[in-house]
C-alpha cells in the first residue's frame, strides 16, 4: 500500500514538472496570476526568470566569440604595426634620416636627388604617428591588472587608442568619414572667422605675384607663434590635429604638419601630377581638406601651395579656407 501511495506521489510530481517546464518554455509562468493558480511561488519564477537570461548559453556564446575575434583582431594590428615599423626603419637606414622642411633641398637644383620618393614620405610620416597614437594604450598595459583589459579598454575607444593597422575596413570607413566631418565643420568656422569667401586660383596668383599682395597675406596671416589660443585650435581641427595641448605645442605640430604637406606638394609636382592614380586623388583632398574629388584641383593645389620656394607656413594652414 505505502509502495503504491509513493509511485503515484513520484507519478504526481513528475507530472507537475512536466507542467512547469511547459509554462517557462512559453514564458507564460512569469504572470503572477497565473504562478499562484498554479501553485509555483512568484519570486521563485521572478529569481528563475533572472537566471535564465543571464545564462543562456547563446549569449555567453556570443560574448566569448566577440572576445576572440577582438583579441584576434589586436594580435593582427600587432603584426601590421611591427612590420611598418620594420620597414620604416630598413628605409631610414637605406636613405638616411627623413627630415621634413619647407626649405632646401627641395628648391636647389639638387632636388632630382632628393632620396625619398612621395610614397615613402607619407609612409614614413603616417608610421610615426601611429607610433605616437599606441603611446597610451602601451601605458596601459604598463598598469598592474588594466593591462589584462587594455586591449578592450582600446577597441572601445580605437580613434584616439589604436592607429590604423588596428582598424577594420568598415570601423576605418566610419572613423574616415566622421574625421572628414568634423574637419569640415572646423573649416565651415575658419572661413567665417576670416569673413572672406573662398577665393579662385587666378586670383590668389596674381595677389601672391605681386608684392602688395604679398604683404597683404602676410599681415592677414601672420607666423603661428603670434596667433591667438582660439583660432590655432581650429586651424588644428582643419588639419586633423589634437587640439588638447598647450600653444607651444600645438604651434610646433601645426607647422610640423604644414611642411610635411609642402613637401609632399613639391614631391608630387616633381613627380608629375598627371599620373597620379583616382584613389591617390581622393586621399590627397581629404587629406588637405578639401571639397570635391578631380584631378584638375589637385594641380590647382599645387600650383598655389608650390608658388614660392619656401611657402608661408601660416598661409598653407589657411589655403583650404581660401581655396576654391
Amino acid at each position: 500500500m505505502m509502495w503504491c501511495r509513493s509511485r503515484e506521489v513520484h507519478r504526481f510530481a513528475s507530472i507537475r514538472t512536466a507542467q512547469y517546464l511547459q509554462l517557462w518554455s512559453t514564458h507564460s509562468i512569469r504572470d503572477p496570476m497565473l504562478s499562484k493558480c498554479s501553485g509555483f511561488p512568484y519570486y521563485s519564477c521572478r529569481y528563475m526568470t533572472v537566471q535564465s537570461d543571464n545564462q543562456q548559453p547563446g549569449s555567453i556564446r556570443e560574448s566569448l566569440k566577440k572576445l576572440g575575434t577582438m583579441i584576434k583582431a589586436f594580435t593582427l594590428g600587432t603584426k601590421n604595426l611591427y612590420y611598418d615599423v620594420k620597414r620604416m626603419r630598413q628605409l631610414q637606414k637605406t636613405h638616411g634620416k627623413l627630415v621634413i622642411t619647407n626649405k632646401a633641398p627641395l628648391c636647389e637644383p639638387g632636388f632630382t636627388k632628393y632620396p625619398f620618393k612621395l610614397e615613402e614620405v607619407q609612409f614614413i610620416y603616417q608610421t610615426k604617428s601611429d607610433l605616437l597614437k599606441m603611446l597610451p594604450t602601451v601605458t596601459l598595459f604598463m598598469v598592474p591588472l588594466v593591462g589584462y583589459v587594455a586591449p578592450v579598454i582600446a577597441f572601445m575607444f580605437p580613434q584616439h587608442l589604436l592607429s590604423r593597422q588596428f582598424w577594420t575596413d568598415d570601423l576605418k570607413k566610419g572613423l574616415e568619414d566622421k574625421e572628414f566631418s568634423t574637419r569640415m565643420q572646423h573649416l565651415t568656422a575658419l572661413s567665417l572667422e576670416l569673413g572672406t569667401t573662398n577665393t579662385s586660383l587666378q586670383l590668389l596668383k596674381q595677389q601672391l605675384d605681386s608684392n602688395e599682395g604679398v604683404q597683404m597675406y602676410a599681415t592677414k596671416f601672420p607666423q603661428l607663434a603670434s596667433i591667438e589660443r582660439s583660432k590655432l585650435v581650429t586651424l588644428s581641427g582643419v588639419w586633423s590635429l589634437s587640439p588638447l595641448l598647450p600653444n607651444s605645442i600645438l604651434q610646433k605640430r601645426l607647422e610640423k604638419h604644414m611642411n610635411y604637406i609642402f613637401l609632399c606638394d613639391w614631391l608630387l609636382r616633381h613627380e608629375n601630377p598627371a599620373t597620379i592614380q583616382e584613389k591617390e586623388i581622393s586621399k590627397f583632398c581629404v587629406e588637405r581638406c578639401l571639397q570635391g574629388n578631380s584631378r584638375e584641383q589637385v594641380s590647382n593645389w599645387i600650383d598655389v601651395s608650390t608658388h614660392y620656394r619656401e611657402c608661408p607656413t601660416s598661409l598653407l594652414a589657411h589655403l583650404p579656407a581660401l581655396f576654391k
